[in-house]
């Protein structure tokens, strides 16, 4: 998105095989960018559109690159969101998207850079976050669990109790539809460590949870 002269997919074609499209506004940008891909061989593997980056189609994405002024990034942002498969990954130059913080930030040195430009480019990734946040429901061994998951992009915080007793949730992690959480639950047997790791999928959490050391298949069921 803001793809200029098309070295983004057209890299992404030759070293990786993807497959890419770039969405400009300059048509004089997007007219360079094919003949780009054709010397560079790999036109059959990329496309280019003279597009509002606002209006494009996200969904069939798996990894999106971004170089745009911020206002347009806090008007992208909750599309991506709501529109791209979590674990998406979406990378960006320079700019951020409000609010929402990245997995990752590298410094790139740059090489034969031109006039007025930095030594260095800051490179950011986000992985777009599965909806997680509700209260869950689940039965099993053990007793009758329940859940709330609070959630702020890919920061999460679980509490939730076993047999009507709080567990202690020492740590959590969202990345993509992957989610973990690990801690200890009062038992019957004493106080036993906890750890969970598994998926996302829809109104369910599906994984395996270990407690003390017994581990076995689980399901929790959002709550409406």
């Amino acid at each position: 998105m803001g793809s200029g002269d098309g070295r983004i997919p057209i890299a992404a074609a030759q070293r990786y095989g993807a497959r890419g499209v770039g969405i400009e506004l300059d048509a004089d940008l997007v007219e360079r960018s094919r003949q780009n891909a054709a010397a560079a061989g790999v036109a059959e593997r990329t496309e280019f559109h003279v597009e509002d980056v606002l209006l494009a189609d996200l969904s069939k994405a798996s990894v999106v690159t971004i170089y745009l002024l911020p206002s347009l990034m806090a008007r992208l942002a909750p599309r991506m969101l709501e529109e791209l498969r979590p674990g998406t990954r979406v990378v960006t130059h320079a700019f951020v998207f409000p609010s929402w913080k990245p997995d990752r930030v590298e410094k790139v040195r740059v090489a034969g850079g031109s006039y007025g430009q930095a030594e260095e480019s800051t490179v950011m990734l986000w992985v777009v976050p599965a909806q997680a946040r509700g209260r869950y429901a689940a039965a099993d061994a053990a007793g009758q669990w329940h859940f709330a998951v609070h959630q702020n992009f890919q920061q999460i915080e679980v509490e939730g109790t076993l047999g009507g007793q709080p567990l202690r949730i020492d740590a959590a992690r969202l990345s993509g539809s992957a989610i973990e959480w690990s801690g200890s639950a009062e038992t019957a047997q004493g106080t036993l460590p906890l750890r969970f790791a598994g998926r996302v999928s829809a109104d369910r959490i599906l994984g395996e949870l270990r407690l003390g050391d017994r581990a076995s298949a689980f399901a929790a069921f959002r709550q409406r």
